[in-house]
């Protein structure tokens, strides 16, 4: 599909999120970043805290678009208490992701 892209947001959700007040802004802020995609984009989500981790499975966004919405109730349900901020490791976790994609 012409001009599809693959996007893997990675989301913080060490504890530092919750304490300075950016937990809600980060769901609210994910949920419609991932909402956007467009049938024929592939979508995946990421979090880390003490590791990082799938959120949700990378997937190609169909007609119905109903591969954007999984995503985004996903990262609603997110919570940040995580005991430390493992970036490296949430990175790492995207590139896997997208790299298993690679065509």
């Amino acid at each position: 599909m012409p001009n599809a892209s693959n996007v893997v947001p990675v989301i913080d959700t060490s504890f530092s999120m919750t304490s300075s007040g950016y937990a809600e802004a980060t769901r609210r802020a994910g949920a419609a970043f991932v909402s956007y995609a467009q049938p024929g984009d592939g979508l995946g989500v990421v979090n880390y805290d003490t590791t990082g981790r799938t959120t949700q499975a990378f997937a190609i966004v169909g007609q119905n678009r109903s591969q954007a919405i999984a995503p985004a109730a996903a990262i609603q349900g997110l919570s940040f208490n995580g005991n430390s901020t493992a970036i490296g490791s949430g990175l790492q976790t995207a590139e896997g992701m997208l790299n298993s994609r690679a065509n």
